[in-house]
């Protein structure tokens, strides 16, 4: 088990851009989860990612070999908050990557003069509450439109 390191990944960086085509898999991966099955956020949110929109952070967790053991990304919303998609582990880790992330997109919303954080997950679990003060406010809910609505 390594210590991970957190880092915001630009898509421009010499070294660490070559890790968003193989992040994006991932991401498409849970963006499908949450219900983007056509991919229309995460299209969105690779185009504000690859226009250096300061708006968008997408973070990995990396191993001591450089390997992608965790990921998230955040966009900021439009009623003065930031929403992450839950961090995810591949592997566990000598620290806390989880909170480490959630920590780091915290901070980068303050930048932005946000006052909340809204994290979208598959399931709800009493562990994100106790650890990180995450409590559900909304459920989201889907139906599909038919021709016969």
């Amino acid at each position: 088990m390594d210590k991970a390191r957190i880092v915001a990944i630009d898509p421009y960086h010499p070294q660490l851009g070559l890790l968003v085509p193989f992040v994006l898999q991932k991401l498409q991966a849970a963006y499908i989860g949450m219900g983007d099955d056509m991919g229309q956020l995460l299209v969105q949110f690779m185009s504000s990612l690859y226009s250096r929109d300061l708006g968008v952070i997408l973070l990995v967790a990396l191993d001591s070999q450089s390997r992608v053991v965790g990921y998230t990304a955040a966009t900021v919303s439009t009623d003065n908050g930031v929403v992450m998609l839950k961090p995810r582990l591949e592997e566990p880790t000598e620290n806390d990557a989880i909170a480490e992330m959630i920590q780091q997109v915290k901070e980068w919303g303050k930048k932005l003069n946000r006052n909340r954080v809204y994290m979208i997950a598959k399931s709800y679990d009493k562990k994100w509450n106790e650890k990180h003060g995450f409590e559900v406010r909304r459920y989201i809910m889907e139906s599909t439109i038919r021709d016969d609505a």
